[in-house]
Parts: structure tokens; sequence; C-alpha cells
């Protein structure tokens, strides 16, 4: 298809690099198919239709291509995008070939009316046949904004605070090290427009841990005893904060798991000793005085500790004050670690206690995407998986829905899912 288109733009160039001799003539005799819409997402679509002259033609300054609208009679002023279009002489073959078009920015679950058009030298505009096409409406991802404008790396970590979601601290590879970056950028969800913001300023240890509290976000190293750094990002003042440290070490961090509840934050899980270990973060408690800012350090407290497997890349949804993880992505060696390593756990914060819920259907995986809305719990999609499911946990039972590919890293905004791997999708349930 854009080998055909390719190879008709050649043509008209090459002769419109030619000297004029005579005015050309204007095309005797073309016709313009009805669009086929070949693909439709939330916001985009792919349509194709086909001009066909009945011999070979000599034009010059044509312009063809596809125009769309929500009402009827769609024209060129609609729409963002077109085909192509030539200054110049060319000889256009009768064969037909296609105009094609990725149609971008769209709305969601609306109605769009499309139809070709052809525009010769003398700026006379023709349109051929229209049809129609209805955006989706839900349960599908759609990708969003341009692409990550940051170093990409390994491991990054992020958090969502209102309609905004923040990620960094991925590490980089140069040469034969590796290291953390500091840089740490804004994705705002309204605009879909990404935004450097203030470097995070403390040790750059591998693999930290990330949640948000209320209007706050934090970055807690737990890997090595030199690298229990505890730092709190203000969005809204755009700095960081070092609070007290993360009284636990000795965990491998991207095997922890973490959220934000209630006004407290959680982190437990990993490899090596304590893994089981929950630990709570008060970001109220002025215990251990207060920061460079005024506002208090904060302080960590040990809570039941976690009663499931060892889990790495473990997947957290909230729902209700309540959150739930699951999927251990670890080697399964047996029929029996398997069924473990799919039971999903509900921790319920304000009475310290754990509840194992019903098991995931799939299988374990890493890079998994999770995040709730509209009261569910979605979770799936990962490495070598495309599964996704979506959790009610009044009836505990789940509900396959659009397939998802891996992601680095998930959120919940507006009741939306996002998954982040150096550029961002969005799922409308």
């Amino acid at each position: 298809m854009k080998k055909t288109i390719c190879q008709l733009a050649i043509i008209i160039l090459l002769a419109a690099c030619q000297e004029e001799t005579e005015a050309p003539t204007l095309p005797s005799s073309f016709e313009l198919s009805a669009p086929e819409v070949v693909e439709i997402g939330l916001y985009s679509a792919q349509a194709e239709a086909q001009i066909t002259f009945s011999e070979v033609e000599e034009v010059r300054n044509v312009d063809f291509g596809l125009v769309w609208s929500t009402s009827p009679g769609a024209v060129p002023s609609d729409s963002v995008q077109q085909s192509w279009s030539t200054r110049g002489v060319g000889t256009i073959s009768p064969s037909p070939f296609p105009i094609f078009d990725i149609i971008s920015d769209l709305q969601l679950n609306t109605t769009y009316y499309i139809r070709p058009y052809f525009v010769d030298e003398k700026s006379e505009l023709m349109y051929g046949p229209e049809t129609t096409f209805t955006t989706l409406a839900g349960d599908a991802w759609s990708p969003v904004g341009s692409s990550f404008p940051g170093n990409n790396g390994q491991w990054p970590v992020g958090f969502a605070i209102g309609e905004a979601i923040y990620v960094g601290f991925n590490l980089v590879s140069q040469g034969n090290t590796s290291s953390a970056t500091r840089e740490w950028w804004q994705y705002d969800v309204a605009t879909q427009q990404w935004e450097q913001k203030a470097d995070f300023p403390g040790s750059l240890s591998i693999n930290p841990q990330a949640f948000a509290v209320d209007d706050k976000g934090y970055i807690v190293s737990s890997q090595r005893q030199q690298y229990v750094e505890c730092w709190e990002y203000d969005p809204q003042e755009d700095r960081w904060a070092r609070k007290t440290d993360f009284p636990d070490y000795g965990r491998e961090g991207n095997a922890a798991f973490s959220f934000g509840v209630n006004g407290k934050g959680y982190l437990s899980g990993g490899y090596g000793n304590l893994h089981e270990s929950v630990w709570e973060f008060d970001p109220q408690d002025a215990t251990d005085g207060t920061d460079e800012h005024g506002n208090p350090m904060g302080s960590w407290t040990r809570k039941a500790d976690f009663p499931g497997w060892e889990h790495r890349n473990a997947a957290v949804f909230i729902i209700n004050d309540q959150a739930y993880i699951g999927l251990d992505a670890r080697t399964v060696v047996s029929p029996d670690s398997l069924e473990v390593r799919k039971q999903l756990w509900r921790y319920d914060a304000l009475n310290d206690n754990w509840i194992a819920e019903g098991r995931f259907p799939g299988e374990p995986r890493e890079q998994t995407i999770a995040f709730s809305a509209n009261g569910k719990g979605y979770m799936g999609g990962g490495r070598d998986h495309t599964d996704f499911w979506e959790y009610d946990p009044v009836t505990q039972e789940w509900t396959p829905k659009a397939e998802a590919s891996g992601a680095d890293l998930s959120f919940s905004v507006n009741n939306r899912g996002y998954a982040f791997s150096y550029g961002m999708l969005e799922y409308v349930p």
C-alpha cells in the first residue's frame, strides 16, 4: 500500500522537475470509492479509500485524501490530516491506488462521517461516497500522548497523584556499568503532555519502591543497609524532602511491593531476610522531628506479616481502601506452588488484617498491569502473556477483558487504567 503511494509520489516529483512545455489537462474521468475503516480504537482509526482514473492523466497541483467530521458532509477544514498532496506536473496511472489515513485525536464513543476528496489544479473540490464509523466506548486499550521524552531504561518507579502520573528513577546502562537516573517526569492525563520536574536528590540506589499518600509521593530504598532513604515529593512545590529512613533492608527492590491507603504508605515483599514483614509509613508523625520545610519526618511501624509466598513484582490495586496483592512471578516448581502464587490477598489496613481472596485465573507472570476503576480491580497482561481480567470484590469472580501487553508501571486515574512502558496506554473499562 505505502509502496504504491511512494511510487506515485516519485513519478510526480520527477515530472515536476521537468520544464513545463504546455498546460496540463484536467482528469477526464476518475472515481472515488467509499472509505473502508479497517481498524477502530478509542481515539483513533485507520481508513482507506481508492481513487481510479480511466486513463493515464497529466495533472498538477492536485490534493486528495480523506476528510471526517461528527456530522454529515465532512470538508477538509473539519479534519486535521490528509493522505498527501503534490505541487508540480505529474502523470497518474489509471491503475487504482489507495488513499490511506491513520486518523487520530478522535473522541471516545463518537460517530464520525468520513469520505474521500480530490482537489484539481483549478481548486475544484470533489467528493466520493460517505460512510460512518464509531469509536470504541470501552474495554479497550489505546495509546495516548507522545512517547516518553526522558531516558529509557529498566525498572522505573512512579505513582499517580490527582490527574497526574509521575515516573522516573529508571536504570540506565552506560557501557559496562548501570546507574539510576535522577530524572523525574510528570504526565498530565488531561493534556496528555509530559513535563520534566525537579531531579531526584537522594542516593541513586537500584530498584526503590514508590507509593502515593494523599497529595504527596514517596520513594523508598530497601535493598541494602546503606540505601534505606525515604524521600517525599511534593508536586505542588515541585520539591523533594528527605524523611525518616526505612528501618528494614535486605530485600530486592523490584521484588518488593508498595501502596498507599487511608493516609498511610505500606511496603513489603521482596527477596532476602524478613521479606514477609510489612511496614507502615505515617507521613504525619513528627516523633522524629521535622524536615527542612518544617513538615513531619514521618515514622515507620511494623504491621502484620504478609502471609503469601515470597513475591517478585507483585501486582497491587486498591478498592474501597482495601489493598489487593497477587501474582508472584517466580519460577513455578510444582503444581502446589503454582496455586499458592496465584492467590490474591486483601489487606485491611484499618484492622491490620490479611484475607485470602479468590485465585487469579491466569498464570503467574511479571510486568503485570494492575489498577482499579469503578469499584472493580483489573489485572493481567505482563511478559509473555496477554490475558487481562476484571475482578469483582463482591462476588470474587474474574471476567476476561480486552487483551493487554506488559508494562513497567500501571496506575489508576479517574476510573481509567494507565500502563507505562516509555509511552502511555489508556484503558477505559
